[in-house]
């Protein structure tokens, strides 16, 4: 990654609209969970439990949501004109749905 990326990156992670995709996410993520939740005790699995299946297909859909939300709201513009991709984008909300997962996987 060159420094002009790194720095758009570290932009992109301290500004209000990253705030507001996280909270977006994390929303997402809830509802998600939920319904996972609820299948896995139809079935007789512990509900809460990290079933990496299923984590990859809610966080399939959620990057999905996301990106839909992003662009109507033409916040992909202005990601591109940082020069930040969709990989680069999406790749930080990977990684808060692996640690809210894991998290209540262990409570």
């Amino acid at each position: 990654m060159t420094t002009d990326r790194l720095t758009a990156v570290r932009a992109w992670l301290a500004s209000p609209l990253f705030s507001r995709q996280a909270v977006d996410f994390a929303l997402l993520w809830l509802v998600l969970k939920g319904a996972n939740a609820m299948a896995a005790a139809q079935v007789g699995l512990t509900p809460l439990g990290f079933r990496p299946g299923a984590e990859a297909g809610a966080l399939a859909f959620e990057w999905f949501a996301l990106l839909v939300f992003m662009r109507r709201a033409r916040e992909d513009v202005l990601l591109a004109n940082l020069g930040l991709g969709v990989p680069v984008v999406l790749l930080p909300f990977a990684l808060l749905h692996i640690l809210l997962s894991a998290v209540v996987a262990v409570l």
